[in-house]
């Protein structure tokens, strides 16, 4: 009998770690994709040192020079 509560245990402690880390993969992948879409396309089919505008995540506007990134300009 207690052999069989540990196991259900185990079991179910593995059912959540399991939960755990693909939520962790997702919002790690969300992240990513956040990057992308704000850094990374605003400076598609542009050169280095073009000049571009992003939006942070409150909805403000900056301007950023374009290297393999956005890098904000200091204001």
């Amino acid at each position: 009998m207690k052999s069989t509560t540990t196991l259900t245990l185990l079991v179910l402690a593995g059912a959540m770690m399991a939960g755990a880390v693909q939520a962790a993969s997702t919002s790690q992948q969300q992240m990513r994709q956040h990057f992308t879409d704000t850094m990374v396309k605003p400076c598609e089919g542009k050169k280095a040192g073009d000049t571009v505008t992003i939006t942070d995540r409150r909805g403000g506007k900056h301007t950023a020079i374009c290297t393999l990134t956005a890098l904000p300009v200091a204001e």
